[in-house]
């Protein structure tokens, strides 16, 4: 995700610089000229492009989480919940309860 996030600020950030006036660059303190750069680039990263870079890389993204391990299924009365620091419940053995209406074995 580190590099996703670089893959959008970078270009993001240089197209802003590069349409902004260097007149206006000349212009303005540098924590000012800072401020506008990152007024325009936050919203844009936010609703724009990391929405379309997830979206695009997303198949990449759900393959890192579970190699990783990051994310664990659990079981719910409700059904499958990605949680955090949950008990890890192997696939084989999840598959296998629902199959037979077994309770899951949860690995400690």
């Amino acid at each position: 995700m580190v590099l996703l996030n670089w893959v959008g600020i970078y270009p993001t950030i240089t197209l802003l610089l590069w349409c902004l006036p260097s007149s206006l660059a000349e212009r303005l303190p540098l924590p000012l000229m800072t401020l506008i750069v990152t007024a325009l680039a936050v919203p844009l990263m936010s609703y724009i492009v990391m929405p379309t870079l997830v979206r695009a890389f997303a198949r990449w993204l759900q393959a890192g989480t579970a190699s990783h391990g990051t994310t664990c299924t659990v079981e719910r009365s409700g059904g499958t919940t990605p949680t955090q620091g949950a008990p890890v419940q192997k696939r084989e053995d999840a598959s296998r309860s629902q199959q037979t209406g077994a309770a899951p074995r949860v690995l400690t």
